[in-house]
């Protein structure tokens, strides 16, 4: 197959470009021609010579870069189509098929066996008052337009599924999904290379990777990790990222007076996280039962599971989905309110340090990854709904 990947994404800045990269990598591997259309905010990052990327040109301006790349692509496209055809056009959010409705009926007349796909990754997240009204409005008219127009869809979860079904109006059993996947190969728990700068501690580490955002709980994590304090003196949580939170986190640590048993450390590249998951002891997932996080399919899940870890998890679909009563976790209960999520959390904490401790390297969690949430994995249901949709099979 020939693949055309449009992403509305700027690659040298965007936090999900790695599964990407995994992705487009993977299905070059497998003789498929895969090139991607993206922007970029500072500099061109070509993901690796396996991935061509050609990259939209914009004004460098805030406000005008995502719109001057979406006209620049309006009339890139066209013409790219008409001189080297491509079995499929993936496509990864539904504003953009707003702006490529007129590129999409011409091209059903000039070039009738290219299938168009849309894949959706994430529900939106809304602003609020107005503007959160109108990019409601344009998310499902983007949804329902695609239901018309397009050939395929995919997403990562099957709620998710069930969701994009509903608003584009076509059945369940069209939408094809691939999940987020992990490199179980850079993630083997054998390798035991330390990071340079991590300090050795004689209890138990907890790691979070990722964004620090008060909307993943992280504050009643904080606040668990106090009540904790007499009785598990040497619990250690240790924080990798950085994000919006981050002053808010480290106000909170000193005035629970935990500065001793938190750690903050900034982001590192990718290919840096595998030794910082394989000096610490126990993975933690403790996103909210939200929309948002009960449809997704989080990647520091899977990154855990591969290295080995034990994790606490929040006990939701998005994750039950993954784990199915399988593996070591412990899970926490969906409660309501601050103080309720303080106590559960706590209780989780206590669980995981009681049942596996210092150096507990779980081969379940490690077999979960290796047997179905490899990328090599993803590659091959992504290609396969690909090749599905190019012979007109998708109701099977």
């Amino acid at each position: 197959m020939k693949i055309l990947w449009i992403l509305n994404k700027e690659l040298d800045i965007s936090t999900s470009q790695a599964s990407r990269h995994a992705m487009a990598a993977g299905l070059s591997k497998l003789g498929h021609q895969t090139r991607i259309v993206a922007r970029y905010r500072h500099q061109r990052d070509t993901l690796g010579s396996s991935v061509p990327v050609v990259f939209l040109p914009r004004l460098n301006w805030p406000g005008l870069r995502m719109v001057s790349a979406a006209v620049a692509l309006l009339f890139w496209l066209p013409s790219c189509l008409l001189r080297n055809p491509v079995n499929v056009v993936l496509i990864d959010r539904p504003l953009l098929v707003w702006w490529l409705v007129p590129c999409v009926i011409a091209m059903r007349v000039l070039r009738p066996r290219i299938k168009w796909i849309l894949d959706v990754r994430s529900p939106p997240t809304f602003r609020k008052g107005l503007a959160g009204k109108i990019q409601g409005i344009a998310h499902r008219g983007g949804l329902r337009i695609a239901g018309w127009l397009f050939d395929g869809w995919s997403t990562i979860t099957p709620a998710l599924r069930d969701q994009v079904a509903r608003s584009a109006g076509i059945p369940r059993e069209r939408v094809g999904i691939w999940s987020s996947g992990v490199s179980t190969k850079r993630f083997d728990p054998s390798c035991k290379r330390l990071p340079t700068d991590w300090q050795t501690h004689a209890g138990v580490t907890v790691v979070y990777h990722g964004l620090l955002s008060s909307e993943r709980a992280l504050p009643e994590v904080i606040q668990a990790l106090a009540d904790l304090r007499n009785e598990l003196p040497r619990l250690r949580l240790f924080l990798l990222g950085s994000g919006p939170a981050v002053g808010q986190l480290r106000k909170l640590v000193r005035e629970l007076d935990v500065e001793s048993q938190v750690v903050f450390h900034g982001p590192v590249q990718h290919d840096e996280v595998p030794s910082y998951l394989a000096a610490a002891d126990i993975g933690l997932v403790p996103a909210p039962n939200t929309e948002w996080y009960r449809v997704s399919s989080p990647l520091k899940l899977m990154e855990y599971l591969a290295a080995g870890k034990p994790v606490i998890a929040t006990d939701m679909e998005a994750t039950r989905s993954v784990l199915r009563d399988r593996g070591d976790v412990v899970w926490v209960p969906c409660n309501r309110g601050e103080r309720p999520r303080v106590t559960a959390l706590a209780g989780a904490l206590r669980t995981a340090c009681q049942s596996y401790g210092a150096g507990f390297v779980s081969g379940r969690n490690r077999d979960i990854a290796e047997k179905e949430l490899d990328w090599e994995v993803q590659v091959r249901r992504l290609e396969s709904y690909l090749l599905r949709c190019t012979i007109g099979d998708i109701h099977a």
